[in-house]
């Protein structure tokens, strides 16, 4: 039997009333192995959170997109470099550039629709 065929048997037979002693007998193994399988649910471990190297140079992106909001991922990328981030070109860039890019274009053509006088 394979480690998890072995866990949902213990459960199920401690579900059935059995004893841990019990169930270590029915499945030949001992007893301690028993009171580990149903000590609790098992759960993968947690990875750490870990940063990207974007995460220390994001308000240096927005302070270039607040000059010219018309800067894409790649010029970002560029000034980013001289400024020495040593990662690859990165998803954040662009989304950053895109959405800034697009609310300004917005204002734009809301104001060329308002008649003016």
């Amino acid at each position: 039997m394979d480690k998890e065929h072995t866990m949902l048997e213990a459960r199920i037979l401690q579900g059935q009333g059995k004893t841990q002693l019990e169930i270590a007998e029915i499945l030949g193994v001992c007893e301690r192995t028993v009171r580990n399988h149903l000590k609790g649910i098992p759960v993968g471990r947690k990875k750490p959170h870990r940063g990207s190297k974007v995460d220390g140079f994001k308000a240096k992106i927005d302070e270039i997109l607040e000059d010219n909001a018309f800067y894409n991922g790649e010029l970002i990328y560029e000034r980013l470099v001289k400024m020495g981030y040593s990662g690859k070109i990165s998803v954040e860039m662009f989304r950053r550039s895109i959405v800034c890019t697009r609310l300004p274009l917005r204002s734009y053509i809301m104001a060329a629709r308002v008649p003016s006088g």
